[in-house]
């Protein structure tokens, strides 16, 4: 990536959008597990569990937000046409492109068609463009008309990059004493400017990869995997809500559980205000808490030894409803 992606306006005002859609409140959301109901964001395990149970819902937000924004009207040049539209029209007027090599996989391609490798030298006034098999053999040396004898070319000199950018190429040295003294006070100003300019981009130029957050299963096969699945079906059969995690009701008796959360936007911006409606975030809050009180017992007891663990049975306490306090 080159330049400051502030400065494409179309991709700001996008992802204004994308976060107004759907990302700023699974933001707040996933904030509020950590903040009220024991979300660790550290622990690889917790981010494992998070995937495994929002993910799905995630994407499908993502992809109904897709549909709704490639329908919505634009302005300006296109005013009054959809992306639809505009994908639609430039079916039938251009054509739909179709990838030859879409199955063939990018290191081949990069290694057959990309610019890996030593240079090939081409003859004068020759770019390799516009030149096919049975026209013209590149790699044959011209004949002079002439006489007849193929005419060799002088090896060209490697170009050092950074030195052609202040005019000097490798292996040449600027002679002194030629030239008048503006030309040389001319030239140390381009190379002065050059330089300015090198500096000023090179903090644009391909930054290093935001780190990822660690995850991993917790579990060493699949058949336990598939038995902390079952347990969890069967907790949440109950309707069970574990308790000391602020899910229950008797949790909130006073102000009752929030609808909304706060997003830190700025260091100088007012927070915003994110809706999150009992409908359909507190149903989802419930499933995180049973199933980290889930994983965290099956762990526990994996790490004690106990045979139950993996038994693909809810422990008893478990189905005691969303009263039980033990």
């Amino acid at each position: 990536m080159f330049g400051s992606s502030t400065r494409n306006q179309k991709i700001e005002r996008v992802w204004v959008d994308v976060g107004e859609g759907f990302v700023r409140r699974w933001r707040v959301f996933f904030t509020r597990l950590e903040g009220l109901h024991g979300l660790v964001a550290s622990n690889p395990t917790h981010l494992w569990l998070l995937q495994e149970l929002f993910l799905g819902d995630i994407n499908r937000d993502a992809d109904d937000w897709t549909r709704h924004w490639n329908m919505h009207k634009l302005s300006g040049k296109h005013r009054n046409q959809t992306p639809s539209d505009i994908r639609h029209l430039a079916r039938v007027t251009v054509g739909i492109y179709d990838d030859d090599y879409a199955t063939v996989h990018p290191d081949l391609l990069s290694e057959h068609y990309g610019v890996a490798g030593a240079p090939k030298l081409r003859r004068r006034s020759q770019t390799g463009a516009g030149h096919s098999e049975d026209t013209d053999d590149e790699d044959e040396p011209m004949e002079d008309e002439s006489d007849g004898e193929a005419e060799q070319e002088e090896p060209r000199e490697e170009v050092d990059v950074g030195k052609a950018w202040l005019g000097t190429s490798a292996g040449e040295v600027p002679e002194s004493g030629t030239g008048s003294d503006s030309e040389d006070e001319d030239d140390d100003e381009d190379d002065d400017l050059v330089a300015q300019i090198i500096a000023s981009q090179e903090s644009n130029i391909r930054h290093a990869a935001v780190k990822v957050a660690r995850h991993s299963n917790p579990f060493e096969s699949q058949e336990d995997e598939d038995a902390f699945w079952a347990i969890l079906e069967q907790v949440s059969n109950t309707g069970f809500l574990p308790p000391h995690m602020n899910i229950r009701s008797d949790d909130w008796e006073d102000i009752g559980y929030p609808t909304y959360e706060n997003l830190v936007v700025g260091r100088r911006k007012a927070p915003l205000r994110v809706e999150l409606p009992h409908e359909l975030w507190l149903p989802r809050a419930e499933k995180w808490c049973r199933a980290v009180s889930v994983l965290t017992r099956i762990l526990s007891q994996g790490d004690s030894g106990s045979e139950s663990s993996t038994s693909g049975e809810a422990p008893s306490d478990y189905s005691m409803g969303t009263e039980s306090d033990s």
